[in-house]
């Protein structure tokens, strides 16, 4: 069993306060911008902004997971960002401001394991007390400890 702490580093964290949909987009890409799970950042950026606007990762109840799975990214990856004040629009399908955003990109040949993580995130944004653990964390390093709740079989 794995967990998201797993595939998130550290300094793939940040917090950020009242800021738009795209300066989050930016910001979660930046923080994978060192990253050697991934061959081709530009083609991420693309891919990621394609997805979004196709349909809204904003998934509800404050959360975005945009997300993307493809030969470019070579092992899991993430990055989270959580946004205090007013949260950001996000066209998000209960259309709330979202206050966490967090990209999960994986390999291609990797579908059921991606769904798993997709799945089990949203599992534990669902639990109220999981999820204000991350939304009254005040350093990045609470947020990663918070993240290690959110297991998977990979």
């Amino acid at each position: 069993m794995k967990n998201m702490t797993d595939i998130i580093e550290k300094d793939a964290i940040a917090i950020m306060e009242n800021v738009e949909h795209k300066a989050v987009i930016d910001k979660l890409l930046e923080l994978l911008k060192n990253s050697k799970k991934i061959t081709n950042h530009t083609k991420l950026r693309e891919l990621i902004l394609e997805r979004e606007n196709i349909i809204s990762t904003g998934i509800g109840v404050g959360l975005a997971i945009p997300h993307t799975r493809r030969n470019i990214i070579k092992d899991f990856v993430a990055s989270a960002v959580l946004i205090r004040g007013t949260g950001c629009e996000w066209n998000s399908i209960d259309n709330q401001p979202v206050k966490f955003a967090i990209l999960i990109a994986s390999p291609q040949d990797t579908h059921k394991e991606y769904l798993k993580i997709l799945a089990n995130s949203v599992l534990v944004w669902k639990n109220e007390e999981k999820r204000n653990k991350i939304l009254s964390a005040n350093t990045e390093s609470e947020i990663y400890d918070a993240l290690s709740v959110i297991e998977f079989d990979i």
